[in-house]
């Protein structure tokens, strides 16, 4: 049922009729567009706390506590608080707000259009502070400044202790921190003042410098840098200088140390050398000088595979506390170009064995050059030669040829050839051989020999030998036929000097 309320009259001394505010219409309902009123005039709804007033024929507008709607909204002041909402009570703008003074909001502020601050603008609350947006755009949240080249934004915990104070979480997405413009080396900077910092993923992580010539240095002030990686893979760590010149150095003031834990350590290079303490520097480098049991292995027998182990005046030591072989299917060559080579000079008693082995081989020792000498010394061992029953023992000497009874030969060991020389039967002669190696003290032994080619019968005995300083004289007789010695024979005289 509508209503049609019509303004009430009152009667009075001076003024016999006279209009009256309008009372207020009570009601279980909401007023609909039949009921009537003067313009003005509320209408309560007992029923729902709620309440309304006619603005317009038929035009009922619904009022809240605490609320107002206009159009435009000036808030004026000096000093003090100008503009305050009440706790429990919202703000709600549709337009844009501009705040020139202090602003106190103690409800919620719901802002659907532009929020500008001329002055400083502060959030300040005993509660939590929460930005959310439920646009989908990006970026749907931007806190930005546009002021000038001094700038910045501050993102600040003033007295949070916890591991992350301050956190930047992303649900579902990633996280972008970008200095879009910036040319400077500190771009982006992570300072920690008095603590560390982690980063951590689950994934495959990765930190690229992509600018060409530009570097990424990780270093560290009276610290440590530690890599450690818990995958069981080769090359769970892996260090790549992939350019086609580029090369890696490994360096250390208190030196470098390379170790593994029960496994083998591998340095490849390719089809490249590997070089190890090449530079010009006076050091030591030790190859497995730990003190305990391994086994060393330089090179392979791969076809043209070489080794080559150089030492300059500080010598070259081969040490073993067992057996040293020196094995090869080629020649082995033991030389010297400035001093002597020495097999077995320290004072140790063992024996020195030289081809003993059980194969047929030829052992050559020394060579008939020039001065070149042969001593074969021996303690009360002596010295043995020996060869099997169909072997021979052969002493080569140097030969001299002379066609008188005299000749001269130098050597330890020789035989002198005289030629052309005859001797009748009976006869005696001197033989005279000149040798710087016979001493008044020496022992020397001849042998004198004679050719029978004239068919004369001779026969060469000596009758005596007389030694000087660097010569012998040796008396023979010849004791054959009646022919004597003739002149196509040859004298052969065979000696060896001993000491």
């Amino acid at each position: 049922m509508s209503v049609n309320k019509t303004r009430n009259k009152a009667y009075g001394l001076s003024n016999p009729l006279q209009s009256l505010s309008p009372e207020p219409i009570r009601s279980l309902r909401n007023p609909t567009d039949k009921d009537k009123a003067e313009f003005g005039t509320m209408w309560i709804n007992t029923a729902l706390n709620a309440y309304f007033v006619i603005t317009s024929a038929g035009v009922w507008t619904a009022q809240s506590a605490g609320s107002t709607s206009a159009a435009s909204f000036n808030v004026t002041g000096t000093t003090g608080d100008v503009f305050t909402v009440a706790t429990g009570g919202n703000s709600v703008l549709g337009g844009n707000l501009s705040v020139a003074g202090n602003s106190v909001l103690a409800g919620n502020l719901i802002v659907n259009g532009n929020l500008i601050a001329n002055g400083d603008f502060d959030l300040i609350s005993s509660d939590a502070i929460s930005f959310s947006s439920t646009a989908n755009a990006d970026p749907s949240l931007s806190f930005s400044a546009n002021g000038g080249t001094l700038e910045t934004i501050l993102i600040e915990a003033v007295q949070g202790t916890s591991a992350n104070s301050i956190g930047l979480s992303s649900t579902v997405g990633g996280i972008l921190i970008n200095a879009t413009s910036s040319t400077s080396a500190s771009a982006i900077s992570l300072v920690s003042q008095s603590g560390g910092f982690n980063i951590d993923s689950v994934l495959a992580s990765s930190i690229d410098v992509t600018g060409a010539g530009q570097d990424l240095n990780i270093s560290t002030t009276g610290g440590s840098i530690k890599l450690t990686a818990t995958e069981s893979t080769a090359g769970a760590i892996a260090l790549n200088a992939s350019g086609v010149a580029g090369t890696m150095t490994l360096a250390g003031a208190g030196g470098v140390a390379i170790s593994s834990t029960n496994t083998a350590i591998s340095m490849l290079s390719g089809t490249g050398a590997v070089n190890i303490a090449s530079d010009a520097t006076v050091n030591s480098v030790n190859v497995a000088s730990g003190a305990a049991s391994k086994t060393v292995t330089i090179g392979n027998l791969n076809t043209t595979t070489s080794v080559s182990i150089l030492a300059g005046t500080g010598d070259l030591t081969l040490q073993s506390t067992d057996l040293l072989v020196l094995d090869a299917a080629g020649i082995i060559s033991i030389d010297s170009t400035g001093a002597a080579i020495s097999i077995g000079v320290g004072a140790n008693a063992f024996p020195i064995n030289l081809g003993t082995g059980a194969s047929s081989r030829t052992i050559s020792i020394g060579n008939v050059t020039g001065t070149t000498s042969l001593a074969l010394n021996s303690g009360t061992g002596g010295i043995a030669l020996n060869s099997n029953d169909t072997g021979n023992i052969s002493i080569v000497a140097q030969s001299v040829t002379a066609a008188a009874f005299a000749a001269t030969n130098n050597t330890k060991v020789g035989r002198v050839t005289l030629t052309g020389q005859t001797l009748a039967q009976n006869a005696s002669q001197v033989l005279t051989i000149t040798n710087s190696n016979i001493t008044l003290t020496n022992a020397v032994m001849f042998q004198v020999s004679n050719t029978n080619v004239s068919a004369g019968g001779a026969l060469l005995g000596i009758e005596g030998i007389t030694q000087a300083a660097g010569s012998a004289a040796i008396t023979v007789k010849n004791n054959g036929g009646a022919g004597g010695l003739g002149a196509t024979d040859t004298i052969i005289i065979s000696f060896m000097v001993l000491g």
